[in-house]
């Protein structure tokens, strides 16, 4: 149903819905192609059968061959026979092979290659009858024999990842944290006797640049001293991931570098005594994925739309407010508007302050930039100004980033601290009311601050005109955090690595315990020992992935874990309470074609290259516990142990629940679900609860929950859906009836299948969005794994949008894994790890369909990748349908 399709989306993200159409000629109905080596090569001989529907597109055929590094990729035609072609032609390609894609796995390359039906020979469509060609320096992909070693795991430390060598500080070494710009101190005594005692060595650092600092002897006895002093200028700390920045005290030989000083004059005759000060206004009002500021990040002050004729109050605004540490003069204030616009419409921004005036800038287009602004301000206080937008033509919408600005202010300090610039030419300043024994810094380079010697309190004149100065005193000489720093001891050998922060390493004990016992070489790593390392203390999703590309050339690892939840609003910006925590940070990439960003878990464990995104298949089974607290991992720490420790047997092993929603324009989920069907072995017992008017399936949506909760409690070992989802709950089955959904996250608390644990699949959009900052602190597929009993094991499933977006792809990888080497002998089991299933299916879409590659990016599995999928097919069929 449309209006259920554009329901779910709007509740979404209010965006229109986009879907992949399912009338195409399939290429798994046509002949396959022979491949087969030969020649030092591979040959490749085709003849595919005429489409059933010239009037369908024709999709075509995939072959993927394994390459070697540095080698060309130039298929030979030996023969081709093609023919005239009336059918629908769309976009064809310009031969009837070309390379489609490749990626690296583990250090093997992979290339897939497209055979097409029907392409152009010059401007004549050609449909081909018959198609033989040699790749040189290529070998055949074994789709069976990959599926069947994947069960193993990956075991070679590609030479395709690069190195990435941790770069720890030297030791002795002080941590120190800046949460506040300006001057900072330090003093000796917090440094160690150590470090203290060989100042010509002390070396500042932030990143891998080394910061200028004053050593200043304030006890006259030579510097080392308990309250001799080291300063240094910090700029406005903070980055989308941290308040504050970090930076490192260490020794080091050779030149350091040091705050510099100059001697300014005294000024003689009419000194002014107004300057400018500066401030910004950061965008924390709102996230849009779809769009990054000027920063580079996703939160925005504000979204202004408007229409032409819209009526003056009824028109899209904001308001600014400019709040100096100086006393405020009359003048006119300037704003630098850093704007996205959404629209190519003309547009008008105008800046008013109540009682003084305003000013407009107009532009069009669909563009990023700055507008800059004057205003008249008044010198009464803190100024409001009232940004308005105005539709010139057609509609009209901006977002605003962040908005810098500048007004004039009087140079009385009260006794506090103050920053200041210079208007224009402006080299002489005279002040009054500056804190006693105050400090004046140039600090308009701030990586190069400079002392100035002066010889009044009062009145100064600089050589360099327009510079911006620092007075020391309350609001600008600030005391950071500093902490020694304990040195960190890398694990040695690996194949298995949990990631978590301190708090929960204790919790975590009994699983690790159990991979031990299974035979892993288990490690444990603090996540802050991570970012000290590869970030240089700072929280960043890419020090992670770095010190996994690391762990791979290394250690060869096979999984990781990832312990703790991760949010696309770290800093609660939404005021979404205790429940939106970031202990593991997700990554954050534009993968998702309608969202744009999204949590992408596959980026962590793609290691080639530098851009995890250049390369869409992963290098290691990667998973994530989304725990918030050390209750909810002991509760999901249970249940897997329980889950892989308890004895075989059981019916329940045996079954296998399919949910489906009902067709619509997004997909004909029924459909989708019976070729998963189709993929099990006799013994498993099939249990469908399909939504919809169709034969067998379920018209009245309280029957169709019912019978999801009666299925679920009953227990199984796979649950796969299909159908439209949000974060809340699968599938909009009935707009007029209440609970309209075949589950919802409040649903879950109901479901009684206690030790009876499925893996849970869920193939739709949306639903694995463990990113998404909620008053609630998780989406459906969350809560089925954190339930304390019954719920899920695992779940498999998406944290971006793309309904029927290759999960068909998806789920033959996974279950051609999970049988690749047949069903079990009578009463036995297959146990497969989650890891390698997932895995398989991401391959599985990567080399065999031309479309939906994004959703590598965008599937995560929240679970423990070497958790084994226990499965035990019984000896007799039973397909019991659930009647309406």
């Amino acid at each position: 149903m449309i209006t259920r399709l554009a329901l779910v989306l709007t509740i979404v993200i209010g965006l229109l819905p986009i879907v992949v159409s399912s009338g195409q000629a399939r290429p798994d109905d046509r002949v396959a192609p022979v491949v087969q080596p030969e020649d030092g090569g591979t040959r490749i001989t085709w003849r595919p059968a005429p489409p059933a529907d010239p009037t369908l597109p024709v999709e075509p055929h995939l072959v993927t061959l394994r390459f070697a590094e540095g080698i060309a990729i130039t298929p030979r035609v030996l023969a081709l026979d093609d023919a005239p072609w009336a059918g629908v032609t769309g976009e064809l390609p310009g031969a009837p092979v070309r390379v489609l894609r490749e990626a690296r796995q583990s250090g093997e390359r992979l290339v897939v290659l497209a055979l097409s039906p029907v392409y152009l020979r010059g401007n004549e469509a050609r449909i081909v009858r018959l198609l033989d060609i040699h790749v040189p320096v290529a070998a055949p992909f074994n789709h069976d024999l990959v599926a069947a070693l994947a069960t193993t795991g990956p075991v070679v430390a590609p030479a395709s990842v690069p190195p990435r060598p941790p770069a720890f500080p030297s030791l002795p070494a002080v941590r120190v944290r800046v949460s506040m710009a300006g001057m900072q101190v330090i003093t000796a005594v917090r440094l160690g006797a150590v470090i203290a005692g060989e100042p010509d060595r002390i070396r500042l650092s932030r990143g891998d640049v080394e910061v200028p600092i004053e050593l200043r002897d304030v006890d006259g006895g030579g510097w080392g001293g308990p309250v001799d002093e080291l300063r240094f200028y910090a700029p406005p700390p903070g980055d989308r991931w941290n308040q504050s920045d970090t930076y490192w005290v260490t020794l080091a030989d050779g030149a350091r570098l040091r705050i510099g000083s100059r001697t300014v004059t005294t000024a003689t005759g009419d000194v002014p005594s107004t300057a400018l000060e500066r401030g910004v206004l950061r965008g924390i009002t709102y996230y849009d994925s779809r769009y990054p500021g000027s920063d580079g990040d996703h939160w925005f002050a504000a979204s202004l739309d408007a229409e032409p004729g819209q009526p003056a109050d009824q028109r899209s605004t904001m308001t600014v407010t400019l709040t100096t540490m100086l006393p405020p003069v009359s003048g006119s204030a300037t704003l630098d508007v850093s704007t996205s616009a959404h629209t190519a419409a003309a547009r008008s921004l105008t800046a008013t302050v109540e009682g003084a005036g305003d000013s407009s800038v107009t532009w069009s287009g669909v563009v990023t930039g700055t507008q800059t602004l004057d205003v008249p301000v008044g010198s009464t206080g803190v100024a409001q100004v009232r940004l308005v937008l105005t539709a010139l033509s057609g509609f009209g919408i901006i977002a605003v980033d962040r908005i810098t600005w500048q007004r004039p202010v009087q140079l009385m300090f009260g006794g506090n601290g103050a920053v200041f610039s210079g208007s224009g030419g402006q080299r002489a300043y005279r002040f009054s009311g500056a804190p006693a024994g105050f400090s004046l810094y140039d600090i308009t380079d701030p990586a190069m601050p400079v002392l100035l010697q002066t010889a009044s309190s009062t009145v100064f004149e600089d050589a360099q005109a327009a510079r911006t100065y620092l007075v020391t005193g309350n609001g600008t000489l600030h005391t950071p955090l500093v902490a020694a720093y304990a040195p960190v001891t890398l694990p040695t050998a690996a194949d298995a690595l949990y990631i978590a922060p301190a708090a929960l390493h204790t919790t975590l004990t009994p699983l690790l315990d159990l991979r031990r016992a299974q035979g892993y070489r288990v490690e444990l790593v603090d996540v802050e020992s991570i970012y000290d390392g590869w970030s240089y203390g700072q929280v960043d999703p890419r020090a992670i992935r770095a010190f996994l590309q690391h762990a791979k050339r290394t250690w060869s690892v096979q999984a990781v874990t990832l312990v703790g939840d991760g949010s696309s609003d770290p800093f609660d910006y939404t005021a979404r309470g205790p429940k939106n925590v970031n202990l593991i940070p997700p990554y954050l990439a534009p993968v998702d074609p309608w969202l744009g960003e999204t949590a992408c878990e596959t980026c962590y464990a793609q290691l080639d290259g530098d851009d995890p995104t250049s390369d869409r298949l992963p290098d290691l089974w990667l998973g994530r516990l989304p725990v918030k607290q050390a209750a909810e991992l002991h509760d999901v720490v249970a249940k897997i142990v329980g889950y892989e420790t308890a004895p075989p047997g059981g019916a329940w092993r045996a079954q296998m629940i399919y949910l489906a929603d009902d067709k619509d324009a997004g997909g004909d989920f029924v459909s989708q679900a019976e070729q998963g069907i189709a993929l099990q072995p006799a013994g498993m017992a099939i249990h469908r609860v399909f939504f919809g008017e169709g034969p067998g399936q379920i018209g009245q949506a309280s029957a169709a929950r019912a019978a999801t909760l009666a299925q679920f409690s009953s227990g199984a070992a796979v649950v796969t859906y299909f159908g439209h989802a949000h974060q809340q709950q699968w599938a909009v089955t009935a707009l007029s009836e209440p609970n309209n959904w075949l589950l919802h996250r409040s649903d879950v608390p109901l479901l009684e299948n206690g030790e009876r644990l499925p893996v849970v699949l869920s193939l739709t959009c949306l639903s694995s969005a463990f990113q998404w900052p909620s008053y609630i602190g998780a989406t459906i597929d969350e809560t089925l794994l954190l339930k304390r009993t019954g719920g899920a094991v695992a779940v498999w499933g998406p944290t971006g949008l793309g309904v029927s977006y290759g999960h068909d792809r998806l789920q033959r990888g996974f279950y051609r894994a999970l049988w690749a080497a047949g069903p079990p002998e009578r009463g036995g089991e297959r146990a497969v790890p989650l890891g390698a299933l997932t895995e398989a299916g991401m391959r599985e879409l990567f080399t065999s369909s031309a479309c939906c590659q994004d959703t590598i990016y965008t599937f995560a599995l929240l679970g423990d990748p070497l958790t084994r999928l226990r499965v035990m097919p019984g000896w007799t069929t039973v397909l019991p349908l659930v009647q309406r």
